[in-house]
């Protein structure tokens, strides 16, 4: 069954944009905060954009499902789309417009899960995305939560460790609790060890 998101535009197919006339657009966006207000729907950062750099997508999540979807929002030569977020797709816009050209030679190796999540500083607002991706990608064993051993934190920091297990490269979620912020970064691939002094086991 479809959540909330799903059922606000109709004849939606799967895989591909619905998109929307000016009169749409402008109902769909009325619909989105009424949701948002009601606390039905969040906004979420867009951790894999769908679409080229310079077109301000905006992501929402259905609170009781999880699902997400993307709105390219109206703008000049830029036509309005709803769409459909498949979390477990880590291919970048570049790599899926190279896939459509190849659909009959070669394609292109999707990058690993774990870094199609953006490098860098995110805020405790917004790692509620990144542990919603997280579960999703452990439960179907895509990625392996690790146990860190003989790896002694600074006082003020929490490290979490996690596998890729598409492409063997580890990453971690680094917690500054003074300053109650997030980090995302890559560390290693398995194999090969970049720190003889320790490395996540």
């Amino acid at each position: 069954m479809a959540g909330v998101l799903g059922s606000i535009v109709a004849d939606m197919r799967d895989g591909l944009p619905k998109y929307l006339d000016h009169q749409a657009y402008l109902q769909l966006r009325k619909v989105l905060d009424r949701l948002v207000g009601e606390e039905r729907v969040k906004k979420v950062p867009a951790f894999n954009p769908l679409h080229p750099s310079g077109c301000e997508e905006e992501w929402y999540m259905d609170i009781e499902t999880g699902e997400i979807y993307c709105l390219l929002p109206l703008a000049e030569r830029v036509e309005p789309a709803w769409e459909k977020v498949d979390v477990f797709d880590t291919r970048d816009w570049e790599q899926k417009e190279l896939d459509r050209q190849a659909r009959f030679g070669p394609v292109e190796s999707p990058r690993g899960f774990l870094d199609s999540i953006r490098i860098g500083r995110w805020d405790s607002a917004e790692i509620g995305l990144i542990r919603f991706l997280l579960d999703q990608w452990i439960s179907c064993g895509k990625v392996e939560a690790l146990e860190v051993k003989d790896v002694p934190p600074e006082s003020n920091t929490l490290a979490e460790w996690f596998k890729d297990n598409v492409t063997n490269e580890i990453f971690g979620l680094i917690h500054n609790r003074e300053r109650d912020e997030f980090h995302w970064e890559k560390y290693w691939r398995v194999g090969v060890d970049p720190d003889p002094t320790g490395t996540p086991n």
